[in-house]
């Protein structure tokens, strides 16, 4: 997969494991923020509440609201 958004300056970023952990221990959950799949660099707006991780993604791009 292509992902064609350049990463910014106002989000966060980490692996999809960091993220998963997180969730998973509670302290992230979808009315904190946006989440989208990507690489270090670059993301889809493939939100991580509603899809699954795409082939090629390793991070996700995490936007606090």
């Amino acid at each position: 997969m292509i992902f064609a958004q350049v990463r910014d300056d106002y989000s966060d970023i980490m692996t999809i494991e960091e993220f998963e952990e997180c969730v998973k221990c509670g302290s992230f959950i979808p009315d904190d923020g946006s989440g989208y799949y990507g690489t270090e660099t670059h993301y889809n707006y493939l939100s991580v509440w509603s899809y699954i991780a795409p082939k090629g993604a390793t991070h996700v791009h995490w936007y606090n609201k």
